[in-house]
């Protein structure tokens, strides 16, 4: 009987030991499940990033971002940030693709960059200074938590760029003007702008000059006004009109000359802007005005080659004169100070601009006309040397 409970006691004790072992292995199991599990959702969250984090054009936007997180006076978060960059009228941000990149902007030069998203690393191409630059790993970290966000930068950046396009059409629409159907405004509109095109200041204009107007012959006449040396009255000095082919003329009321075609195009406000001009953007030609003598003077006429318009300033022009006898190389300087703009494919001629000089001197003298220093005129001397 004893022997019979005794073998009863340690099958119990293995039973309980079998149960405790059984236990184990089932925690053992599910700490197993469990950690499988978290590693799988922890891979798979990584390749969410990894896949949605970000396109090409997302990292674009956290490049553009990230200049203003770099910002030394910065003390916005990331939210801030994009609220700045995005709400009207201080942000209102375009967002454009390029060949060569993607060009966020703020309708402003310093707010406008351009960057290049490359395999591993995204770079600020334009401006090219200070040469930011970020791996795609950094902006991963940076914007992980803001993904939502810098997506919405891209697609508000978007919409707007298209907005602006479409303003732009409208607006190209009701500027479109017919020359040969002018009001009184729209006429003298066109001739104070040739006059600023070629040289005038709107300031100037609107100090000096006084447009009346009237019909005559069934041509709107279009007078301008002058103040004379007293100043007690402004006298008429030129009268502009339209002709029937839609071209603006101008004469000159104290002659008796015929009427001159000065414009045959319209000119709008937009006409008149355009950069400074450089040496690779014209032509030049040079010819002497009226006969040889000891104030001899020449006009220049400078043709815009380029396929914009360009500003050019008499005050960057100079005549020089180098001797084909002796070792004499002198500038002479204009004669006027004048700033114009010349549209693309159209000259402008600076009369009696340079000189003077006297009649004998492109006998012994090569003659270069120089723009910003640089010849864009050459004439030889006519005799190399007395003979």
């Amino acid at each position: 009987m004893k022997a019979f409970k005794g073998m009863v006691y340690v099958l119990s004790l293995l039973t309980l030991v079998g149960c405790s072992q059984k236990g184990t292995n089932n925690e053992s199991k599910e700490t197993t499940e469990s950690t499988s599990v978290s590693q799988t959702k922890t891979s798979t969250s990584s390749k969410e990033i990894e896949k949605t984090l970000f396109t090409d054009e997302d990292y674009a936007a956290a490049g553009y971002l990230s200049i203003y997180l770099e910002a030394k006076d910065n003390k916005q978060s990331i939210d801030d940030l994009f609220y700045f960059i995005t709400k009207e009228p201080e942000g209102n941000v375009t967002f454009t693709k390029e060949k060569d990149g993607f060009t966020l902007g703020q309708g402003t030069a310093g707010s406008t960059m351009t960057f290049k998203v490359d395999k591993d690393k995204v770079t600020r191409i334009s401006p090219a200074e200070n040469n930011f630059s970020w791996s795609k790993k950094e902006l991963d970290k940076t914007f992980k938590d803001y993904q939502k966000l810098v997506e919405k930068l891209v697609v508000i950046g978007k919409e707007n760029k298209e907005n602006h396009k479409q303003a732009e059409v409208e607006a190209a629409k009701k500027e479109v003007i017919d020359p040969k159907n002018l009001t009184e405004e729209q006429a003298i509109t066109w001739i104070k702008n040739y006059l600023i095109q070629n040289g005038a200041t709107e300031e100037g204009l609107n100090k000096n000059s006084e447009f009346q107007s009237d019909m005559v012959d069934g041509y709107l006449i279009i007078s301008q006004y002058l103040p004379v040396p007293t100043g007690a009255h402004k006298k008429m000095t030129y009268q502009f009109r339209v002709n029937s082919n839609g071209h603006l003329e101008k004469k000159y009321v104290a002659s008796n000359e015929n009427w001159e075609v000065i414009s045959t195009e319209y000119i709008y406000k937009e006409d008149l802007e355009g950069p400074v001009a450089t040496k690779s953007d014209m032509s030049a030609t040079m010819v002497q005005d009226g006969t040889d003598g000891p104030g001899m003077f020449y006009t220049l006429t400078i043709k815009n080659t380029s396929d914009h318009n360009i500003k050019v300033s008499a005050e960057e022009l100079a005549l020089n004169k180098n001797s084909s006898l002796s070792d004499v190389d002198e500038d002479i300087p204009v004669r006027y100070q004048k700033n114009v703009v010349i549209p693309t494919g159209k000259e402008h001629e600076f009369k009696q601009l340079l000189g003077p000089v006297s009649g004998d001197t492109p006998l012994y003298n090569n003659l270069d006309v120089t723009y910003q220093g640089e010849v864009i005129f050459h004439q030889a001397a006519g005799m190399e040397s007395y003979k």
